[in-house]
Order: structure tokens, then sequence, then C-alpha cells
């Protein structure tokens, strides 16, 4: 434990005092010849990977979540720390098949018609096997690797503590804010462990997705899942990394700009409508089912976004994507956490300025990654920082996605599909039977936290009965042209309001 310790706490200085990093990290890090061009960010970065891959599993997935943070550490460094993958050797089957059994508390043939002994995967807290069930369907089987539980959470555990230890210390000559990312590592580290919680997810996403029938999420076998073992249902199709190129898409009769515009569309609903964040999008874990399908698998690492959050990034992208670059900024602010030191107004005039650098530009100049790029110099310029995990998964999410899109389409432009998305959910949202549901699930809360005896009650009264007599907003909600109409007027937000207020006063007299 103390080696292990020691070993974590050069960890922790590296990334918190980069100037030290040759002293501390070199000599426990593989000899590495780095040109003199190389930045001292890159060379940190170089030799912080390589720790990280050799303090094992706990560390190769620390270093994946501070590469998230581009709102602390330069591009560099996290496009570095970026190229750190799990892929470890499997271990034996003879394990894999004690485990099965430990948390079936049955015998492997008792459940299974055959389990093939060969991993068809290998990572850092699990392996998959595949098997066919006796009543014949095709299954994946991902099997917890040994020991691991315990090695994880007792690396967070010290991880957590010292990052801590830390931020106390270095906290007279800079913020810090070390233990806040351990923490919410540790937060989303510890639910992968358990793998019951990646079977919600799964079910979650798949009831989400309902609404995107190009898109196929497996069936979970709860019967035969535990936190250690997750049974699936095994995806027969080719993987996004098998095809090296678009022609290699149309080959197959596919057309990837449809691949792309499904992701996009995926990736819309997940975020906004249910508030899933699959964080380890990537193209091994899409699968061209066929012409007309994808298929998304391993659910381990995800996050879910708070509702409120949620109708925050909403109203940020809608705005964002449709010009309203002061309204943007003002509601961009609101995910912030400036520092001290912050000059808020000369932020807000540095967002509004590089907002509008991108008028007149071609939409492939200004694609999503540019502008969350440029939006994290602003943030780091400012001494900023994101207050949540949610606001940089959600970015991460929006990246990957974008960065397989165009991997597979590079002519495609996703941030016409974004935008053509959000507008079009921004206005069912606003849909007369949409905030009707909306509302009426509110009701109870609302007429608790009211007392209706009180004047509200008789407001409310005569504002329904002004509605029930008038048609004025049927035809409001009628307008083809609502959502434009509102950006235009760069009034949405009180808007929004009115119809509020008018339809709580129509469900409170309904009730």
């Amino acid at each position: 434990m103390a080696g292990r310790l020691k070993h974590i706490a050069r960890l922790v200085y590296t990334i918190v005092d980069g100037g030290l990093e040759q002293r501390v990290v070199l000599k426990h890090a593989e000899s590495v010849d780095l040109e003199s061009p190389v930045s001292d960010s890159v060379r940190a970065a170089v030799r912080l990977r390589r720790l990280c891959e050799r303090l094992g599993p706990t560390f190769i997935k620390f270093g994946q979540f501070l590469a998230l943070r581009r709102d602390l550490f330069s591009d560099e460094f996290c496009t570095e720390l970026a190229k750190l993958h799990s892929n470890v050797a499997p271990f034996p089957a003879a394990d894999a098949r004690r485990i099965i059994e430990a948390e079936l508390g049955k015998k492997i043939e008792d459940v299974f018609a055959a389990c093939d002994d060969n991993p068809a995967g290998s990572a850092s807290i699990a392996q998959v096997h595949f098997a066919a069930l006796k009543t014949g369907e095709h299954v994946a089987i991902k099997v917890q690797r040994p020991g691991a539980d315990e090695l994880i959470r007792s690396d967070l555990a010290i991880l957590t503590f010292v990052a801590k230890w830390f931020d106390r210390i270095l906290a007279i000559r800079r913020k810090t804010v070390f233990h806040e990312i351990a923490r919410e590592f540790a937060k989303v580290t510890t639910a992968e462990l358990d793998f019951l919680c990646e079977a919600d997810f799964a079910d979650d996403l798949k009831k989400a997705l309902v609404v995107v029938p190009t898109v196929y999420v497996p069936i979970v076998y709860r019967d035969m899942s535990t936190p250690r073992v997750l049974v699936l249902e095994r995806l027969f199709g080719t993987r996004l990394d098998e095809f090296k190129s678009a022609d290699d898409v149309y080959a197959k009769g596919i057309d990837p700009h449809d691949i792309a515009a499904t992701l996009s569309l995926t990736l819309t609903r997940q975020l906004f409508d249910f508030g899933l964040v699959h964080l380890d999008m990537h193209p091994g874990n899409v699968f061209v089912l066929d012409r007309d399908r994808i298929g998304l698998v391993d659910f381990g690492m995800h996050v879910r976004l708070p509702k409120q959050m949620r109708w925050t990034l909403l109203r940020d992208m809608f705005l964002r994507l449709n010009g309203s670059h002061e309204e943007w900024s003002a509601e961009f602010l609101k995910l912030m956490q400036p520092g001290r030191h912050t000059n808020i107004e000369a932020l807000q005039r540095d967002l509004i300025r590089f907002a509008r650098s991108n008028d007149g530009k071609s939409l492939t100049e200004s694609s999503m990654a540019k502008k969350i790029f440029g939006t994290y110099h602003i943030m780091r310029k400012h001494r900023c920082s994101a207050p949540t995990l949610h606001l940089m998964v959600f970015m991460r999410a929006v990246l990957a996605v974008e960065g397989i899109c165009m991997g597979i389409c590079p002519d495609y432009e996703p941030i016409v599909d974004w935008r053509d998305n959000i507008n079009a959910l921004i206005e069912e949202r606003l849909s007369k039977p949409r905030m009707r549901s909306s509302l009426s699930q509110a009701i109870p809360d609302m007429l608790r936290a009211v007392d209706m005896s009180s004047e509200i009650s008789h407001t409310l009264l005569m504002i329904m009965e002004t509605v029930r007599t008038s048609p004025a907003i049927d035809e409001f909600f009628a307008q083809k042209s609502f959502v434009s109409s509102l950006r235009v007027r760069l009034r949405m937000r009180d808007a929004v309001t009115v119809i509020i207020a008018i339809m709580v006063g129509y469900l409170v007299m309904r009730s």
C-alpha cells in the first residue's frame, strides 16, 4: 500500500505542478527520446501517459478522464492523454468460467448451450466471451477481471485522499480543483464496476431510442446478469472501425451520410430528452447492422444529466447554432465557474467576438469541435472552469460523435444536423401536447407549494377563464414558424414564461 501511495502521489504532483515532471516522472517511465521542438506540455503528457500505463487500469482510465478537462489543461496535454488505451492481456478462461458459475450459482453447461473460451475482447476491467443460450439466442458475456474491484476501489480511495492533500498544500500558490476531478472520476468508475448499473443504463437507452428506429441497443438478460457478470444480446454486423474509408461503406451498399445523420440524431435525443451520456462512444462500439440500422454496445462508462442541466444545455446549443451570440454568451456564463479575478464583461465580450468570428464561414470550418475548443481557450484565458462533470462529458460526447461522423464521411457537415435536430426538439418541447404533459406531471408539486386559498389561486382562475374563452393559445402553437419567430425576436425565454403561466392556470382549473 505504501508503495502504491508513493506512485499515486507522484502522479498527482506531476499534474498539479508540471514544471517538475522530468524529476518525478521520467525515472518511472520508459526511456524516451523526445525531440527538442516538442513543447513542455507534450513532454509532460507523454511521461504522464506512460506512467498511467505502468500503474494499471485505474490510472489508464484516470488519464482518459483528464483528457476531458480541456478547460484546465492545454490541448496538447489532453490530446496525448486521449491516446491511452485499456487493451490488456486476457485473463485465463478457467477464471472466467469460475466467476460466471459463482455469480450465476450454476454450471455453465446448465445455462449455455455453448461458450467460447477465447475472449472476443479484453480490457482493464472486464473481458467478453461469446456464447449461445439453450433457447438458441446468441449472447455476449461480460466478465469482470479477477481482483479488479478491490484494486480499483483501493486506488480510488488513495487517489481521492492524495488529491485533497495536494489541493490544500498548493492552494496558496494557485486555485486547485484536483480533488473535485478525483471525486468525479471515482463516482463514474465506481458505477462502472457494478455491471447492474450498466444494465440499467442499457435498458434506459433502449427505451429512449425507440424514437430513432434506425438505432438498436442490445437486450439485457436480467436473469443472468449480476454485479460482476453481464449477459447481453450479441450484435452481428460490421464495426465502424473496420471500415477504412467512405468507399468501404459504399461498397457494402450503405450511404455513410445516413450513418452519420443517424448518430447525430441519436446523440441529440439521448442527451436532451433523457440525459443519457455514453462516455465510451468510439467506432469500435458502433455496429452497422444492415442498410438501415446501426447498433450500440459497451455502456460501462456513462453519466446521467439532471433535467435542469439538460434544459440549460439545450437552450445554450439552440442559441449558439442559430446565431444569437449575445443571448448565447449570457446562457453559457450560467454554466461556468469564474475565477476570483475574472472580468465578467471582458469574458462575455470575448465569447461574443469568438461566436461572431464564425459568421460567414462554411459549416465545415465552423464545426462543433472548433466551437468547443475555441470556447475552452477563452475559459482558460479568463481563469474559468466548468463547475461540474456534466458540462465536460456533454462536450466529450458531442466531440466523439462528430469525430466518428467525420471519420466515416469526410464531407459530412454534422453541425447542420445538430442545428436541425435541436430546432425540431425545441419546437416539440414547446408544442401544446408536450407542454401539457410536462406541466401535468409538475402539478402535484406545484399544488403542495402554493396555498390555493391565497390570492394566487384567484389569479390563476381568472387566467384560466380568459384562456377557456379564447382560441389564442391554440393559434399560437399552430404557427409553423414558431421556432424561427422566437429566434428573430430573441424573446424565447419570455415567450415560454408566458406560455407556462397560461398552461398552469388552465391545468389547475381542470384539476
